[in-house]
Parts: C-alpha cells; sequence; structure tokens
C-alpha cells in the first residue's frame, strides 16, 4: 500500500477534539516541542481502514489518542510505565480501540510486533531502544 502525504492537508488537519480529550497541564507541558506531530498522526489515522497501530512509547497517551481518532483503526501503545497517565490523567473514555501494555518493548515477543500495519517508535530519541526494538 502507497500513501500520498499532502501537507497542506496535514497542516489543516484539526485536533482541537483530541486537544480536548487530553489532560490541560499535559497539554501545556508538550504543545512548545510536537507542533504539527499531532496533526499527522491523526491525518495518518484516517489514511488507513481497519489498520492495527502500533505506539511505542504512551507517555501521555496523545499520540495513541491520535491515531486512534478513526475509529476503524486499533492502538496498542506500549511503555515501560503507567506514570504518566496517572500524573495527567486525560479521557480515554470515548476511544474504545486503544489498548495499553505497560512493559519494556525489547521483552515483548518477536511474533508480538507481526500484526501490526505502523509502528510508531516514539520512546528515548537517543536512538539505543530504537536499535534494540529493529533489531528484535
Amino acid at each position: 500500500m502507497q500513501i500520498t502525504i499532502n501537507k497542506d492537508k496535514v497542516l489543516n488537519t484539526s485536533v482541537d477534539h483530541i486537544i480536548s480529550k487530553v489532560n490541560k497541564a499535559y497539554h501545556e507541558r508538550v504543545k512548545k516541542i510536537t507542533g504539527e506531530h499531532y496533526r499527522f498522526l491523526t491525518y495518518m489515522s484516517w489514511q488507513f481502514t481497519n489498520a492495527n497501530f502500533l505506539d511505542l512509547g504512551t507517555r501521555g497517551g496523545m499520540s495513541a489518542i491520535c491515531l486512534a481518532d478513526n475509529p476503524s483503526n486499533n492502538v496498542v501503545s506500549v511503555d515501560i510505565t503507567d506514570q504518566y497517565r496517572k500524573d495527567y490523567p486525560s479521557d480515554f473514555s470515548s476511544y474504545k480501540n486503544i489498548e495499553f501494555v505497560i512493559d519494556k518493548a525489547q521483552n515483548l515477543s518477536s511474533s508480538f510486533f507481526d500484526n501490526f500495519d505502523i509502528v510508531l517508535i516514539d520512546i528515548d530519541h537517543i536512538g539505543k531502544s530504537e536499535k534494540t526494538i529493529l533489531e528484535n
């Protein structure tokens, strides 16, 4: 499957309905560094139908919410801790298509990764964990 990404459509993708579900303090903390990231993920959710997304690095869960914006898709979001979701609780009640898993990605069996159409690696950003996951 080939997807053409339309920059203008990405930039015009509204995330207001998503931001309204996210913990306000968490959003204030991350909004300066995330910019179009959440617009892009929301746009991508609508480029697929009945897809399975894997979000490695849940943190506050905003990427998972964006990927789950299209209710036909399923999102599994993995993080080593749920502390951010406890410290900054967001409203996930309308997103029945998100499953949260608390574990290290390195601990998951290689067959776990076989069922996903798209994998978003959004973890420590220094390359060490990403390399370990990709080599698994």
